[in-house]
């Protein structure tokens, strides 16, 4: 990749525009400072506030969460964010006042607000250059729909902002051969680009280019836009660690099946096949990281503690076994499942709750219990007693992977969708369709009453609401053909 000088443009205050040129290197050989400009650092007079005015300032900052976000979800907002609560009542107003002004509305404001509280620790000043700059970058309409996804924007630099895209389109003429506008769509499906320092994003494509290749780099970096917000020394140390534990042919169809792996810790990686190998054997060990190269971002010390719970829990032979069949479960968090498993055991009785641990329910052991016994107190409510839910979760227990929320929103939308009759046969003959996102269900249900009608669609099996897009398109032509409806 032959080096580029990226241009980005930076506002003074008085409104002259200066260039500073990042050069696009042909390698990623030279170190990278490792702060990142995009967020400013504190406020210097936020340090050490005596204890008495620290008091005063977190009660008058709760106080204003309180009352522009409502006093259930200011006093949560101040519990998430308590390094907010340090900053003075006066600076944190000025911001909320420059938040309503960018964003032309309290209640938008407060949305933001509600959603990256954080936002008050940034500089009033910062807040009101960035808006505009996202304007002016991304045009007004994707600008705000931008922001109401990733408020956390407005922490960033008006310069970070305004260099993303002549990076990219410096950088990478070969990625983005439509030049700004083709650029401008990566960053508004990817906005966490535009908090990602220019340097960074100069530097990943090459680091990934001197290990792979072009033709590779060029398929990971098209398929994963997320590599170029990654520091080019966590991607060529990642890659090595890959390529030392798999070999570099197996880490090339390993790390373009999951390039998220180039994002992970070198130690990481490496410490996972050691314990892996303990348990499986050398050969099957690497089989499984081939397959599931997602264990190769769990931790070893993780691996071997999940094991031995699994084995306390079930014994060595069950433990294996189950391990086997759910790789995934080496993930969990081992007090998770310690929690979890008795609460299980009591909701789906001691021989189902044996036979599914055989199988992938084996999965739930790590969901949280009090997870799980919301979920279980939602179905019982869904199907009128604890007895029918019982019997429902026994016959498909993963319907306990569904949120309490995720149900109560399935069970209106099917209600809306299909009229409360063929609701209630589906959620009778298939309790896991509660799984189903509503946005899922609308999307399937258009595109099927669009094809057969409306009441041709209310008639079809579950199995319509669950697919995928492409499946159900696929569904459906076959039913056309049949010419069964």
């Amino acid at each position: 990749m032959a080096p580029h000088a990226s241009a980005s443009s930076s506002r003074s205050a008085s409104g002259v525009s200066s260039v500073r040129v990042v050069v696009c290197p042909a390698s990623a050989t030279a170190a990278i400072p490792s702060p990142d400009d995009s967020i400013p650092p504190p406020d210097d007079a936020q340090i050490g506030l005596a204890p008495d005015e620290e008091k005063e300032t977190a009660t008058a900052v709760t106080a204003f969460l309180m009352e522009v976000l409502g006093d259930k979800r200011g006093r949560a907002a101040a519990r998430r964010h308590p390094a907010v609560l340090r900053q003075r009542a006066t600076r944190v107003r000025e911001t909320w006042r420059n938040l309503v002004d960018v964003l032309g509305s309290e209640e938008e404001a407060a949305i933001c607000l509600n959603r990256a509280t954080s936002i008050l620790q940034s500089d009033p000043s910062t807040v009101a250059a960035a808006m505009p700059t996202l304007i002016e970058e991304l045009g007004e309409a994707d600008a705000r729909r931008v922001v109401r996804g990733n408020p956390e924007l407005l922490k960033s630099r008006a310069n970070t902002i305004s260099s993303t895209i002549p990076t990219l389109i410096q950088c990478y003429p070969h990625l983005y051969p439509g030049g700004r506008s083709e650029a401008r769509k990566l960053v508004v499906r990817i906005p966490a680009l535009l908090m990602t320092r220019d340097r960074t994003i100069a530097e990943s494509g090459p680091a990934l280019e001197r290990i792979f290749g072009r033709d590779v780099t060029v398929r990971l970096v098209q398929n994963t836009p997320h590599l170029l917000m990654t520091r080019a020394d966590t991607i060529v140390n990642a890659a090595q660690a890959v390529i030392e534990v798999l070999g570099y042919d197996n880490a090339k169809k390993v790390l373009l099946k999951s390039p998220y792996l180039l994002m992970s810790s070198e130690s990481t990686i490496r410490s996972g096949i050691p314990q892996l190998t303990e348990i499986f054997g050398a050969e099957a060990a690497k089989e499984l990281a081939l397959a599931r190269p997602y264990l190769l971002k769990t931790n070893g010390r993780n691996i071997v503690a999940m094991y031995q719970v699994l084995n306390e829990i079930f014994g060595s032979e069950k433990a294996l076994e189950m391990v086997k069949k759910t790789p995934s479960l080496l993930r969990a968090r081992p007090q998770t499942v310690r929690e979890s498993a008795p609460v299980l055991q009591a909701l789906l009785g001691d021989d189902v709750f044996a036979q599914r641990m055989d199988s992938t329910a084996s999965s739930l052991l790590g969901i949280r219990a009090d997870t799980i016994q919301d979920s279980f107190k939602t179905l019982s409510e869904i199907y009128g007693s604890s007895a029918r839910a019982m019997d429902a979760v026994r016959r498909q227990p993963m319907t306990l992977k569904a949120r309490a929320t995720t149900m109560r929103d399935t069970v209106n939308t099917l209600g809306i969708l299909l009229g409360q009759v063929r609701a209630r046969e589906i959620l009778i003959d298939s309790p896991t369709v509660l799984q189903v996102r509503a946005w899922k269900l609308k999307r399937n249900f258009k595109y099927c009453s669009d094809r057969f009608g409306v009441e041709s669609a209310r008639r079809l099996p579950v199995f319509y609401w669950k697919a995928s897009m492409v499946t159900l398109k696929r569904a459906c032509d076959r039913k056309e053909e049949s010419g069964v409806m």
